[in-house]
């Protein structure tokens, strides 16, 4: 299941939510899977004394294009962030995507105060699972549906129309190439395809392989008009199982 992540602190004697912006996935019962840039981020303010908070509401505590607001008892839907790990391997650069960078593995988790028992966990690939469908050409066109929280742009005759309701939508990408530790998609909107935006980083991309959802890969980068590129960081790498091994929770296929 997909969360977004948000603040909670007192100021002036009020307790305010705030959005803290990208996605993630919930990967085992108390785990959610996101992305390194989005981490390191979040990690930083929370060492300021602002405790972190995910939710798994199919909408965000606050209303429609608000970055922050009252807590009027929809805190209570918020499950506490207790740790942040960024994988090490993480060099904290994104430029030109680092498609083929081993020091740019842009992968992190969150632990979660409770665990999450109710929610249905996806499956993960197996390894190697995109390389080998790639050298079977089982890549080719394939659709990936990606989900998140992030900003909604549409394109008609004038300038770009961009909102953010933070409310989790869904699109569909096609394939167009494979890297080392990369996915490169396209969504084309003339074509009923879609792409990511900012504050969909960390989100999951599913492939369905014999009829099952899997969590192959998850929101990394993207160009600035949200639907040309999407650049997911695979999961099914040894690169990424590494990491992931370091938390007994997480079961890899």
């Amino acid at each position: 299941v997909v969360g977004t992540f948000h603040y909670v602190y007192e100021e002036a004697g009020e307790v305010w939510i705030e959005r803290g912006g990208c996605t993630g996935s919930l990967i085992a019962p108390n785990v959610v899977l996101t992305v390194a840039h989005c981490a390191g981020w979040f990690g930083y303010w929370v060492e300021q004394g602002y405790p972190l908070y995910v939710t798994f509401n199919w909408d965000s505590p606050c209303p429609p294009q608000q970055w922050r607001c009252l807590d009027e008892g929809q805190s209570g839907d918020l499950v506490e962030v207790t740790g942040i790990h960024v994988n090490p391997a993480w060099d904290g650069r994104r430029e030109g995507y680092g498609l083929g960078n081993p020091f740019n593995q842009d992968i992190a988790v969150m632990m979660l105060a409770e665990p999450q028992n109710h929610l249905e966990i996806p499956p993960l690939p197996t390894a190697g699972l995109l390389d080998e469908l790639a050298a079977q050409n089982g890549l080719k066109d394939a659709a990936f549906t990606t989900v998140g929280y992030g900003w909604d742009v549409e394109y008609g005759a004038g300038a770009p129309a961009w909102t953010w309701a933070d409310q989790r939508s869904w699109a569909v990408s096609v394939y167009r190439a494979i890297t080392p530790y990369y996915l490169v998609l396209s969504g084309n909107e003339a074509l009923g395809l879609g792409g990511t935006c900012s504050g969909d980083s960390g989100g999951p991309n599913y492939l369905t392989i014999d009829g099952v959802p899997v969590l192959v890969a998850v929101t990394a980068q993207g160009d600035g008009s949200c639907m040309n590129l999407s650049v997911p960081y695979r999961l099914d790498t040894e690169a990424a199982r590494e990491f992931l091994r370091n938390f007994q929770e997480v079961h890899l296929p």
